[in-house]
């Protein structure tokens, strides 16, 4: 008798902008057992969606159909990767083979092309006694949200915000040069990107992303978390979120999920810095999204 090796509990998904901290939440789900997928970045981006989604055209050119295909093959990636055929692999190596010039695919894919094909047809039976919770984390899943929420009608997601006045003055800007255009923020290669450039992008993606997670999932499986309560206050931090993906941990757990979260020295940096450069609009924006000012 033929083994079913279709995965039946819904995802739990991580987002947020780009610098926000999501890689340690995504390192606590691993450290709960769920797994988070094996293709992964030293972020723990899942590659995966990275090659199908990480591609600002797909939106630029409103390929709704494409990105539903991309969102179905990944799909198949991680619930029932045997359904895949021949076509579905060819293209899927054929999108990853098209990121081996950017970083981190080039390190990845270098030695060997063929190996995200090979990862594709290691057809691991994931089908166990008591099927494993999973997810993935990417930055930008609150993009396509509405796409995942059509694969999968039960995910969870969970939205990472960090203080924008620190994300202002970071020296990412890969996420505004990426995404700025769905916010009308001129992102053209003559324009020397301000932190108010960076500012402005933060409110704009979070307000959207928020809005968009309510919107489509609800207070049951839509939340949202400050990366400074992440670092401050780890263990209700840390217990609100386990009882949001509905896994249990022990005192013995919570001590050494404890240790994961750590301040970095970033943390607070716009409080040595000039914040007259931004909006009286801009700062009150960023207290209605829940951060205090001082």
């Amino acid at each position: 008798m033929k083994k079913n090796t279709t995965r039946k509990i819904s995802p739990i998904a991580i987002g947020g902008i780009g610098g926000s901290g999501t890689r340690v939440l995504s390192d606590l789900l691993i450290s709960m057992d769920i797994d988070m997928g094996r293709f992964l970045s030293k972020a723990y981006d899942d590659l995966w969606l990275s090659i199908l989604l990480k591609s600002p055209d797909l939106i630029k050119y409103n390929n709704i159909d494409e990105i539903k295909e991309r969102v179905k093959l990944y799909k198949k990636l991680r619930v029932n990767p045997k359904n895949l055929n021949f076509m579905e692999e060819a293209k899927i190596l054929r999108l990853s083979i098209k990121k081996i010039n950017t970083l981190p695919y080039e390190k990845l894919f270098s030695k060997k092309i063929l190996w995200p094909l090979k990862r594709i047809t290691e057809r691991k039976n994931i089908n166990k006694k008591k099927e494993k919770m999973w997810g993935w984390k990417e930055p930008n899943t609150y993009i396509f949200l509405e796409y995942f929420k059509n694969q999968f009608p039960n995910l969870k997601y969970i939205h990472l915000i960090r203080n924008g006045l620190d994300m202002a003055f970071s020296l990412n800007r890969d996420q505004l040069k990426m995404w700025g255009f769905l916010y009308g923020i001129d992102i053209s290669q003559e324009k020397v990107i301000k932190p108010s450039d960076l500012l402005e992008y933060w409110i704009k993606a979070n307000k959207e992303a928020i809005g968009r997670g309510n919107k489509l999932l609800g207070e049951n499986n839509f939340m949202s978390i400050k990366f400074k309560d992440l670092c401050i206050n780890p263990e209700n931090t840390i217990k609100s979120i386990s009882k949001f993906v509905g896994k249990s941990i022990n005192n013995n757990k919570i001590k050494k999920l404890l240790k994961i979260p750590k301040v970095p020295e970033s943390l607070g940096r716009y409080q040595k810095k000039d914040l007259s450069i931004f909006t009286n609009s801009q700062i009150e924006q960023v207290r209605e999204l829940g951060f205090k000012i001082g």
